[in-house]
């Protein structure tokens, strides 16, 4: 396995990318991961922010679409259409949720759906940041949101990874890699395997310590960091536990702060908050060893009744019906589960993290926390679960 040294990747010219503004569940590995850096190096030096009093917005809809009018950096009054989390973040802000906004644009009552933005906004009377990529309008935001680039984070953690490796290398250690990585419209996340460590859960069975740093900079949540296992027999992961998060909140701003110069070093100064917990958690052999026992005691966990195991599964994760069915069929399809290791606790975790693979970006992820949590505490949740 290589490690991917973004250090020697062009980042002085950006080819413009729809794609920048309208991603939505992109993966990447090492054969593409340059373009990965492409994409939100794209995404980053064609971004604009707009901080502007919410009175000087004006919500149009055309064609189901939502279209907002701002003054740009010029003063000249723009109009620019939305992408689909940029018009969630609108609607949802002034009416909740989507379900009054669907009913009336389905209805056709394309003015009303405009009014109840607008005067939402008009009331609000208070500062907006808009994020606008390539001439389209990618989030929506309240004055207090600090942004943190999903391209800084990036090089963040380049840089981490090669100091890490630098050290490594001395010692005759196998490196940290950058070894996969999926944007969607919201987040992007940056998952790092620790190849110097392994761990066999039977017959072969290899799992490797894995991070995942997570950001979304465009309001979808926190900078985070995220440990657990990656299985190479499925080449599925499992998330264990959250160990850095960070808040993308402030002092309310004013226009001002959302300037080139302030961002970058609002950027700067979050981005060294990952560094800071890469090195110290792959070091931590204990909370690896921990996990790999717990995963081992999951295969002694016998389910009786798989219907009632699911039903469980459902309720405790808040789950729909075709995610269950797709658990329910891997409980029985998957190769990765040796003959002795079916109708166990462990065989439910590998079908949920099999299941988790066929979601997008973002379900993938949540569904992999949850099987992470099974184990937990000696399976707590797993033998409540397991019927």
């Amino acid at each position: 396995m290589e490690t991917i040294d973004l250090s020697k990747i062009d980042v002085s010219t950006a080819l413009i990318d729809e794609r920048s503004t309208d991603t939505n569940n992109i993966r990447f590995g090492k054969s593409n991961m340059s373009d990965m850096v492409e994409l939100l190096k794209n995404q980053k030096l064609t971004t604009k922010n707009y901080a502007i009093q919410s009175t000087q917005l004006h919500a149009t809809i055309d064609d189901d679409k939502l279209k907002i009018s701002y003054n740009d950096e010029n003063g000249v009054t723009t109009s620019a259409v939305t992408n689909n989390w940029a018009a969630r973040q609108a609607i949802a802000a002034s009416m909740g949720d989507a379900t009054y906004h669907q009913k009336m644009l389905k209805a056709g009552l394309y003015g009303l759906a405009e009014d109840n933005i607008n005067e939402w906004w008009s009331n609000k009377n208070s500062t907006q940041l808009l994020r606008v990529t390539n001439g389209k309008i990618r989030a929506v935001l309240g004055s207090t949101y600090l942004i943190v680039d999903n391209y800084d984070i990036l090089i963040e953690i380049a840089r981490q990874i090669n100091a890490i490796n630098t050290q490594r290398i001395a010692d005759d250690e196998k490196p940290l890699v950058l070894d996969r990585a999926s944007v969607s419209e919201g987040h992007a996340y940056f998952e790092l395997f620790d190849t110097n460590r392994e761990y066999d859960i039977g017959k072969g069975d290899l799992y490797t310590p894995m991070i995942t740093i997570r950001n979304s900079d465009v309001g979808g949540g926190a900078l985070g960091s995220d440990v657990g296992f990656f299985r190479w027999a499925c080449q599925n992961m499992q998330t264990k536990d959250t160990i850095m998060k960070k808040v993308h909140r402030g002092e309310r701003l004013d226009p001002t702060i959302y300037g080139e110069e302030i961002v970058a070093k609002m950027s700067r100064l979050w981005a060294e908050a990952i560094g800071k917990g890469i090195e110290h958690t792959m070091k931590n052999s204990q909370l690896f060893d921990t996990w790999a026992a717990e995963m081992r005691e999951s295969k002694e966990i016998q389910i009786t009744d798989q219907k009632t195991t699911l039903i469980n599964v459902q309720s405790e994760f808040k789950m729909n019906d075709n995610e269950i069915n797709e658990i329910n069929q891997l409980l029985a399809t998957d190769k990765t589960i040796l003959p002795e290791d079916r109708g166990t606790g462990f065989a439910l975790i590998g079908a949920m993290t099999q299941a988790a693979k066929k979601m997008n970006t973002d379900r993938e992820h949540e569904i992999a926390k949850f099987a992470g949590r099974l184990t937990d505490d000696n399976n707590r949740i797993l033998v409540q679960i397991v019927a």
